[in-house]
Formats: C-alpha cells, sequence, structure tokens
C-alpha cells in the first residue's frame, strides 16, 4: 500500500512496526508526502521488512509509482525525484 502524509517532517519521524507490516500480504509499505521546498516534489520511505528489507528510502520500484500519483498534484509542472 502507499500511504501519503500531510507533510514531509511526518514521513521522516515515522517509525513503523516493521514486525507487524511483515505481516501485511503486501511486498511493503511506501509513505509519501509533498516536498518542503524546491530540492524535491516529493519525499517517500519504502519498507519491506517481509522481503528482508527493513527500510530502501531510494527504491526505484516505489518511485516508478510515486512518479504518476504525484504529476497529477495540481501544483506539479514538473516532477523532481
Amino acid at each position: 500500500p502507499q500511504v501519503a502524509l500531510p507533510d514531509a517532517g511526518a514521513v521522516a519521524a515515522l517509525a513503523p512496526d516493521l514486525h507487524a507490516v511483515s505481516r501485511w500480504p503486501y511486498r511493503g509499505l511506501i509513505v509519501t508526502a509533498a516536498g518542503s521546498g524546491s530540492e524535491a516534489d516529493f519525499v517517500s520511505r519504502f519498507f519491506g521488512p517481509a522481503v528482508g528489507i527493513p527500510e530502501d528510502p531510494v527504491t526505484g520500484s516505489a518511485h516508478c509509482t510515486l512518479a504518476p500519483y504525484w504529476s497529477g498534484a495540481p501544483e506539479a509542472e514538473h516532477v523532481f525525484l
């Protein structure tokens, strides 16, 4: 699943229960929020403990999902990862 949080700070502060996430019937959890400045349009973190990846903050497969999601944002002219 993919979860959008209110801001980049909430994404950075997130401390998910990885044991609980590992029991979900999904490969992992993508957490995202709009970027907080001109460096990136969005931020993200990926948690995949069920597949041996406690956290991968720059996973390409998550960005493949998130780029179309964030490019649909009203203020998005170009999406910078």
